[in-house]
């Protein structure tokens, strides 16, 4: 079995996740268990994926959900920090593909979910990359 990770980034924090407001989605990254870099959707590399504000577009934001979809029907893993509580989410809201993001949020492992069900209450990746001895995000 294959692992990968996803990650996106906003460029706002979501101030009423229950409402309308899409965060915008500033990148994307899918990362491979090996360390390549299997998907980085960024304005520079991806520029038919994002508006003139540098934000995603909902075109981006499907390919994205379409390439997770295709790593996990190759037999991938998808791997997240908070991915079924924030990363998802988002993703569905600006691809209006909610069914195929509650079905990858479901079938992958959100690592800071397993910290909330075994502990009671998340912590931040840079807290628990510290306590594990590792560097924490880059830029």
């Amino acid at each position: 079995m294959s692992f990968f990770a996803f990650d996106l980034e906003t460029t706002e924090l979501a101030a009423d996740r229950a409402g309308g407001v899409v965060p915008p989605i500033s990148c994307a990254g899918i990362a491979l268990a090996d360390g390549g870099v299997e998907g980085l959707f960024l304005p520079s590399a991806e520029p038919d994926c994002y508006d003139a504000a540098g934000t995603m577009t909902q075109v981006g934001a499907t390919r994205v959900v379409r390439r997770l979809q295709q790593l996990v029907a190759a037999g991938g893993s998808l791997v997240s920090w908070n991915g079924a509580g924030f990363d998802l989410p988002v993703l569905a809201r600006a691809s209006g593909l909610q069914a195929d993001c509650v079905a990858l949020a479901l079938g992958g492992v959100d690592m800071m979910f397993q910290v909330l069900a075994t502990k009671g209450w998340p912590i931040k990746l840079a807290v628990a990359l510290e306590g594990m001895g590792l560097p924490g995000k880059t830029g």
